[in-house]
């Protein structure tokens, strides 16, 4: 690589790093605020109430997860490239039209919720008399539909800092709501549920005002922008918004339908474990989502620029500062994991291979973190929806298959073969592409 390109690699590599820093304390304050409430929930309710919260989590999740659209993708993607050109009242538009979208699908996904929550939730894996329990959690929780507006706002306009500082608010003030009224009432799964409840919809609107009020100077050029300005891109929105949906709803689901599967083949002790296992297997999943986000318009641009070679050089690089701590981190709850569960209370220690499944299954997308904002920037939806099918297919009939022996064990044994499989398809298909598309193009800008 000339002297030129090797600037451009040590550029993008102190942006990525710089933007990724501030998204790691703010997703660390998340993870964070997930392992406290956790804590005080269990020692609150105790295991078996604790097992019921878990499933009337991981009931309505599936329906959230399958009504949220990708709408951060969406707005990285189309707003960049709006950005960069200066059409703003198009920027607008867009964020206008992901808005409207999100309110249209939190209505829809409200009602699956209740007809769920009165058919299919009763019949499944629910106790008696939790109808209005599940309706709650599942309408407060469609409200993440918007989570992802005001932090692509923030994003686009490299707002990371001010990012950081809102999810740090919001961590903080969820935790003492919490806290607090486990203290006021003491193993009462009404009033978690109704708590938490409270913090899912005060999340993602402190975080769009937030959004609003700090880039309001930047979009104010643009703030007549109508939506019926995108309608000759329209067709081609859908087509990457729902199609990338799919496969984000189909590979989210997986994070709570192994708990659902568990719960019909175990009793809450196994359930309870295996819930709080994910919880602490947030913290990989939320360091990869941090920096994900913080990569996804560089990687998008590079591949829009076809820089390759500063791609991989980025990737080499961001690898190398990588790899070491999150095994560090591995290696440590493999050898306290007994201890870390003790946290929760005597009752969930001994978690056996349960948390180290479960840790290695969280630490796969982590090191492969650029593998998405690839694939999405490649224009390769029909992969990565194929891939989702393909490697939940197998993942779900091997956990059917292994719970009856090793319950927890046999399920979280069939997630992690699933991540395998799901980021091995992307990873050889994607750079495939890319190799493909470098002999058509060998001269790289840089």
């Amino acid at each position: 690589m000339s002297e030129e390109g090797d600037k451009e690699v040590g550029k993008q590599q102190v942006k990525l790093i710089r933007n990724s820093s501030w998204m790691v304390v703010a997703r660390g304050a998340r993870a964070a605020e997930v392992v406290a409430r956790s804590i005080v929930i269990a020692r609150s309710l105790g295991v078996d109430l604790f097992a019921q919260y878990a499933v009337i989590s991981a009931f309505v999740y599936p329906f959230v997860s399958l009504f949220t659209p990708n709408l951060f993708a969406v707005l990285i993607k189309y707003g960049t490239d709006y950005k960069e050109r200066g059409r703003l009242m198009e920027l607008v538009a867009l964020v206008k039209l992901g808005y409207l979208a999100s309110s249209i699908l939190y209505v829809a996904c409200s009602l699956c919720i209740v007809a769920g929550s009165l058919w299919l939730f009763p019949n499944t894996v629910g106790q008696p008399g939790q109808h209005f329990l599940v309706i709650l959690f599942g309408i407060a929780s469609a409200a993440a539909l918007y989570g992802t507006l005001g932090k692509s706002l923030l994003v686009l306009f490299d707002r990371f800092k001010v990012n950081t500082f809102v999810d740090l608010i919001i961590a903080s003030t969820n935790v003492v709501l919490v806290v607090v009224v486990c203290l006021l009432f003491p193993g009462n799964l009404g009033a978690v549920v109704w708590v938490v409840a409270g913090t899912m919809l005060y999340s993602p609107l402190v975080s769009n005002i937030a959004a609003w009020w700090e880039v309001r100077y930047e979009l104010s050029g643009g703030a007549e922008g109508r939506i019926a300005l995108l309608r000759p891109n329209f067709r081609e929105l859908f087509k990457f918004s729902f199609g990338d949906s799919i496969a984000r709803s189909i590979e989210n689901a997986t994070k709570s339908l192994d708990v659902l599967i568990l719960s019909a083949f175990a009793g809450p002790a196994a359930v309870s474990i295996y819930d709080i296992a994910r919880k602490l297997a947030n913290i990989f999943f939320l360091m990869k989502d941090t920096i994900t986000l913080a990569a996804f318009p560089q990687v998008a641009s590079m591949i829009g620029a076809k820089q390759y070679k500063t791609l991989r050089g980025v990737l080499a690089s961001v690898y190398k500062k990588l790899l070491v701590p999150a095994l560090v981190v591995l290696v440590l709850i493999v050898v306290f994991d007994d201890w870390v569960l003790s946290l929760w209370g005597s009752s969930f220690a001994e978690p056996g291979g349960i948390v180290v499944l479960t840790m290695s299954r969280s630490l796969v997308p982590l090191l492969c973190f650029w593998v998405t904002p690839l694939v999405l920037s490649l224009g390769l939806i029909r992969l990565r929806l194929m891939s989702v099918i393909i490697s939940s297919t197998i993942s779900f009939s091997l956990a059917f298959f292994l719970v009856t022996r090793w319950e927890g064990e046999g399920v979280a044994a069939a997630m992690l073969i699933g991540a395998l499989l799901n980021h091995a398809i992307m990873i050889g298909f994607s750079l495939r592409r890319i190799n493909c598309e470098e002999l058509l193009e060998p001269a790289e800008v840089v």
